[in-house]
Formats: structure tokens, C-alpha cells, sequence
């Protein structure tokens, strides 16, 4: 209820962020567990996807993505501590490296 003494309905957090023209990129930062409980609810209550979704080196920590389960995570990216980035890919956590110049490896 609203200090003017309407009633305001109450909505879910989840949803109240992931309209249709909802946000073209997210970044997730925050406690291993939030984390985790925001991730969930946004898995089976929204559109979200995590191929969106950028996070900081707290969340990329094999640990805290098995809160939710590296599964629903595909796509998932990030960026380490020491500046290296991270991607969940077919249910795993990959640390990716930096190649110099044009270099592929062999």
C-alpha cells in the first residue's frame, strides 16, 4: 500500500526487469549466493538469457556457477581478477586466453 493509501499490486523483482524491450545487454555482479537466487528466478520466470549477460570474477568461480548449475548457464561470460575471461560452453567452465596479434593456435 502506497503512503496515499492505494493499494499497489505487487509484482515479482524477476519479471519487473525483463520486459519485452528489456535490456540488450546485463552485467551481474554481487554475493555468490543473490547471485544464484536472482539467476534462478530469472530462469523460470523471464525471458532472460545468459548469452546476454556479462558477470565480474566473483560469479566466474566454478563454485558459485554450480549454485545454479552450469547447465542453465550456456553462454554465460565474464571477466576474471587478473583480467582473463571466462564463458560457460556445453555445460563447462572455460577460462579463454589472449592470443597476440593474429595468431591462431595450431
Amino acid at each position: 500500500m502506497s503512503r496515499s493509501g492505494r493499494v499497489i499490486p505487487q509484482r515479482r523483482e524477476a519479471g519487473c526487469i525483463t520486459t519485452p524491450s528489456g535490456p540488450n545487454l546485463w552485467v551481474m555482479v554481487g554475493p555468490a549466493t543473490g547471485w544464484a537466487q536472482m539467476t534462478r528466478r530469472l530462469l523460470w520466470s523471464t525471458s532472460w538469457s545468459p548469452t546476454r549477460t556479462l558477470a565480474t570474477a566473483g560469479i566466474g568461480d566454478p563454485s558459485t556457477l554450480t549454485l545454479v548449475g552450469l547447465t542453465d548457464l550456456d553462454g554465460l561470460a565474464g571477466a576474471s581478477a587478473d583480467g582473463t575471461t571466462w564463458l560457460v560452453a556445453h555445460d563447462s567452465f572455460v577460462h579463454l586466453t589472449h592470443l597476440e596479434g593474429n595468431q591462431w593456435p595450431t
